[in-house]
C-alpha cells in the first residue's frame, strides 16, 4: 500500500509542476506527429526519404519546430494556417523533433523519427558434408 500511495504522491507532484509551467492547462492538447514513423535502410546505407509532420491543438500559437541533427535548421511558422511541414530526410541515425512555443521556447510535443537498417540474413551452414564415398 504504501508504495502505491507514493507513486500516486509522485504523480501529483508532476502534474502539479506541469500545471505551473502551462504545459498541462493550455497545451494539453497539443500534438506533433510524423509520417512515416520509421525508415528501413540497407545494411550500411542511410535513410533516404521525405517525412511529414503534422501538429494540432497549438490555438493561436506561432510554433518552431527543431531538431537534434544539423542537418535540419530550426523552422519556425510565420502563419497560424500552417500545420504541417515536409523535409528531405538523409540519416543513419534516429531524429527527435521537438515541437515549441516561438514566443517563449516552451517544448509542446515531441516525436521520433526511428531509422532501422536492414541485416543480411545468415547463410544457412550445412549439416552434412557436401561428398560421400558411395
Amino acid at each position: 500500500m504504501g508504495s502505491y500511495l507514493q507513486r500516486r504522491l509522485t504523480q501529483l507532484a508532476l502534474f502539479s509542476n506541469l500545471c505551473l509551467l502551462g504545459i498541462g492547462s493550455a497545451y494539453a492538447d497539443a500534438a506533433l506527429e510524423i509520417s512515416p514513423q520509421i525508415c528501413i535502410a540497407g545494411e550500411g546505407k542511410p535513410c533516404h526519404m521525405n517525412v511529414e509532420l503534422h501538429w494540432r491543438g497549438t490555438g493561436n500559437k506561432l510554433i518552431c519546430i527543431l531538431s537534434d541533427t544539423p542537418q535540419f535548421a530550426d523552422w519556425c511558422n510565420d502563419t497560424k494556417e500552417v500545420h504541417s511541414l515536409t523535409l528531405n530526410v538523409d540519416t543513419r541515425k534516429d531524429i527527435q523533433f521537438v515541437m515549441v512555443d516561438k514566443q517563449n521556447n516552451q517544448t509542446l510535443a515531441r516525436v521520433k523519427l526511428q531509422v532501422t537498417q536492414l541485416r543480411e540474413p545468415p547463410t544457412r551452414r550445412r549439416y552434412r558434408n557436401p561428398w560421400s564415398l558411395f
